[in-house]
């Protein structure tokens, strides 16, 4: 592939570095740029060659001065958004704003005679500067693009991370103290029942020496520790501390490396650094449970039934037999049923009779039916037929046996934990009358969650994050998901 040289459109050297009233328009940066940033992302992306092959010839056709034209055009971009950003993004897009703007100045006056360079005429350092910059181009319009997108969480690690490239580019300058910061956390906030005990610090030039860190005040290990990132154990002693939302310190003083020339650096004492992220204690839940059935429950009751009957023949004789039966239900909705104690029986009280009518034999028929035998005649006055015989009575069937289907008492517990998951609620069976049967179980769990109210009952047994089950003798499992 030829070499190609960028042709400024009209734009000269001195406008392009040193900025100012000259500072080249959107619509020139447009023109310079689109397609030599193609080329160049295309280039970094596949980069497996330095030099030499198709790829070294992809980045040979970069210049220097496209670069730092895009770079200008990105700050410009920052700065038209820092204009409509929330409050957040703005402190975000702002600290990249200062980066970016010193970043570009070094630059600016580094390479003010080498813009129409391409990469393979840079030696190997400002090949490397250009190429990390190249890169922070790339990196940062990826999180303007998230930002304008309005995915504010992608957009966010996005530009810290941007952040922390800019920051490096700079630093890495030559002559450059390389002051070592904190960036960002993660996770944001540790929820210390479900997140591992570890805390990873993101930021710049961490691998130096091995500063003391602490935790909320505790000491802390460093697990593992890169240019930029440590991986923090937190202290157990923290963890059995939290006992409600609260935002836990990390602070540590880790050294700074000046470099110098000819490949020479020294270490110098750093600054106290500090950054903090919120933790969250083991959820503290209210499980409350009420539990009841409904069941076919023994019940006594005395029965009475009332006989009365008339006769007016006096001719004839009317032979009684009425059976008595307790109340059954409809099997199909079966309220009650009833029946008489072994060996009982009945009380007949209240008879009532005239003339030749009588009351005969009476006895249990069955556990259900009790049988009343008689008779009935109309009354003779002399030899003239009066009618108006009669026989009546009350039948009394004491203590009847039966069951009514019917509630029982509703038990209720409430229990407030921390953490816990796992509940079970026994129904005590003291409260189900003795010989009951025919049980169905019925139960409602009012579950507090630190964010929300759950319901669930046996006609709804599983919610959200809530699962309940009930056995046949009356415990009632609750799981919380």
């Amino acid at each position: 592939m030829p070499r190609v040289k960028t042709r400024m459109s009209g734009i000269t050297r001195r406008q392009l570095v040193l900025g100012g009233a000259g500072q080249p328009t959107a619509a020139d940066l447009a023109k310079l740029t689109a397609w030599q940033l193609s080329v160049q992302a295309m280039a970094q992306r596949r980069l497996g060659a330095r030099g030499g092959g198709p790829l070294g010839n992809l980045l040979a056709a970069v210049t220097v001065g496209a670069v730092l034209v895009a770079l200008h055009g990105l700050i410009d971009s920052v700065q038209e958004m820092i204009k409509t950003a929330s409050a957040e993004a703005r402190a975000l897009l702002e600290s990249i704003n200062s980066d970016l703007k010193s970043l570009v100045d070094d630059l600016d006056r580094r390479f003010q005679k080498k813009l129409d360079n391409t990469f393979d005429r840079l030696d190997q350092l400002e090949r490397r500067i250009m190429e990390d910059a190249s890169a922070l181009i790339d990196q940062t319009q990826k999180a303007l693009n998230e930002l304008q997108n309005g995915v504010f969480e992608n957009a966010r690690m996005l530009l810290w991370e941007a952040d922390i490239s800019a920051y490096e580019n700079l630093a890495n300058l030559p002559c450059r103290l390389q002051v070592p910061r904190f960036v960002y956390v993660s996770p944001q906030k540790l929820r210390i029942w479900v997140d591992p005990p570890e805390i990873t610090v993101r930021g710049n030039f961490l691998d130096v020496g091995t500063p003391e860190v602490t935790i909320a005040g505790q000491s802390a290990q460093i697990i593992a520790a890169s240019s930029r990132e440590w991986r923090l154990r937190i202290p157990d002693s923290v963890l059995a501390g939290i006992t409600a939302p609260g935002s836990l310190g990390i602070r540590a003083a880790p050294p700074a490396c000046q470099s110098l020339p000819l490949r020479r650096s020294k270490v110098v004492p750093g600054k106290e650094l500090s950054i903090a992220f919120l933790a969250e204690p083991r959820p503290q839940y209210q499980v409350s449970a009420s539990i009841w059935c409904t069941c076919r429950q023994p019940v006594e009751q005395d029965w009475v039934f009332t006989f009365s009957q008339t006769e007016t023949d006096c001719h004839k004789e009317v032979k009684l037999q009425t059976d008595w039966t307790l109340p059954y239900c409809d099997p199909t909705d079966p309220t009650q049923e009833w029946f008489m104690p072994r060996g009982q029986v009945a009380e007949i009280t209240d008879v009532r009779k005239n003339c030749d009518s009588a009351l005969g034999n009476h006895r249990v028929i069955d556990m259900k039916t009790y049988r009343v035998e008689g008779r009935l005649l109309g009354c003779w006055f002399l030899w003239f037929c009066t009618g108006n015989g009669y026989l009546a009575y009350n039948l009394r069937i004491k203590r009847a046996k039966g069951f009514k289907l019917a509630n029982t008492q509703a038990w209720t517990h409430s229990v407030t934990v921390v953490g816990q998951k796992s509940f079970t609620f026994r129904y005590p069976s003291s409260y189900i009358p003795a010989d009951s049967h025919s049980l169905k179980w019925q139960y409602m769990v009012t579950v507090v969650f630190p964010d929300r109210v759950e319901n669930a009952s046996h006609a709804n047994p599983n919610v959200s994050g809530v699962m309940t089950r009930i056995a046949a003798d009356g415990t009632l499992s609750v799981e919380l998901t």
